[in-house]
């Protein structure tokens, strides 16, 4: 199954909270949590042509064969993310479009696709070392935000400088509550980045199970590209060189991640026309330098590993990613060696945590059920109480 990680969330209705003083959102956003859950409105501030762009854009990867998308908020470190609790993410039991959804579509009866994608939510955090002294995220996200981190699939990181970069791969790849699951690298904007990717520290990120992102859209998108600062949100910026400057900045993405073993593929894709299926994205990497077995795993095992860690991450006791079984004692010799046997062989056994079941289940390619279950509200609860 393949997997879409960056979907961008429309970011201009939120420009207002960058002007809010850190004082007064201390006080309107003390408890996250509660806001968040009982007044909730992703669609708020954006606009119809807005919010059918991003229908568009879903049922374009449905058709291209994805199974899972995810909705990429990214915001700068200037900004503390409690203030978003009002406006995003949403819910697992409200996805953006439910007749669409997986976990949802039962509910609804005006979809007219015979398939389903499982839609996600991201946040992304642009950092430098340039950020104001009192904000929020200049070193990664807060303790104090775990809570309302934790509503989120992923959260990931853009370093802009050496600095970021450092602090990324060695400080905030540390699997927490808080830490990243991603970091995302801005290839487009010139024709290198303007810091060296030491091997010693990529080996650290990717050590604690943290994977480098490269957005192929550059190349879809008939020379545009998103611009990123850490005092503001996202732009749309125009470039002859954008698509040389991909190019290029993936090769030394490749270099330093021993070649693209520790890649996550995503389209970044504005329009549904920068889209582009699975099969043809791994063409691609094959001509940028990737060979075809990496670049398959850099567009459905990797980032489908990076969803289900950092669930597990976030949602349980420091990454325990299923629940103790007891066995009774007069059938564990009877029972031992045939349950190590099937377990060898790859066999789904009754008694693996959801994860592990849905790691199995997924492999194939006739089901993602048991991946999606995962997902469903009853067993974010189940394993919250656990």
């Amino acid at each position: 199954m393949y997997l879409d990680l960056n979907i961008p969330w429309p970011t201009h209705h939120l420009n207002y909270l960058l002007q809010q003083s850190s004082k007064k959102s201390k006080q309107t956003h003390s408890n996250p949590s509660k806001s968040h859950q009982t007044n909730i409105d992703i669609w708020h501030g954006i606009s119809p042509q807005e919010k059918q762009n991003l229908r568009d854009l879903v049922e374009c990867a449905i058709k291209l064969g994805y199974s899972v998308i995810a909705f990429n908020l990214i915001i700068p470190q200037s900004l503390d993310p409690l203030l978003l609790a009002p406006h995003f993410p949403f819910p697992d039991d409200q996805p953006p479009f439910a007749d669409l959804d997986p976990r949802t579509c039962s509910n609804s009866n005006s979809n007219h696709f015979d398939k389903t994608i499982l839609q996600l939510s991201r946040l992304t955090l642009v950092m430098d070392e340039k950020g104001p002294s009192g904000a929020k995220g200049v070193f990664g996200f807060a303790s104090s935000q775990a809570t309302y981190l934790s509503q989120y699939s992923i959260l990931s990181l853009m370093p802009l400088d050496s600095v970021a970069f450092s602090h990324a791969c060695l400080s905030l790849s540390t699997p927490s509550p808080t830490g990243i699951d991603l970091i995302s690298l801005d290839l487009a904007s010139s024709s290198k980045l303007p810091f060296q990717m030491q091997l010693s520290t990529v080996s650290q990120a990717l050590k604690n199970h943290v994977l480098f992102e490269l957005n192929y859209s550059p190349t879809t998108s008939a020379n545009r590209y998103l611009s990123y600062s850490s005092t503001n949100f996202p732009i749309v910026a125009s470039s002859t060189n954008c698509r040389r400057n991909l190019v290029s900045g993936a090769k030394d993405l490749i270099r330093v991640t021993n070649c693209g073993k520790g890649l996550v593929i995503s389209s970044g894709a504005k329009t549904w026309s920068e889209l582009r299926s699975g099969d043809d994205v791994v063409n691609f990497m094959n001509v940028v330098g990737i060979s075809h077995e990496f670049a398959k795993k850099a567009t459905t095992a990797n980032p489908k590993a990076i969803v289900s860690k950092a669930r597990s991450t976030r949602l349980t006791h420091k990454g325990v990613i299923s629940n103790p079984i007891v066995v009774v004692s007069s059938l564990v010799n009877s029972e031992s060696s045939t349950s190590l046997s099937s377990k060898d062989h790859g066999h789904i056994n009754k008694n693996d945590g959801p994860l592990k079941r849905g790691f199995a289940s997924t492999d194939s390619q006739t089901t993602s059920d048991s991946f999606v279950e995962d997902f469903k509200p009853s067993k974010r609860i189940k394993n919250q109480s656990s």
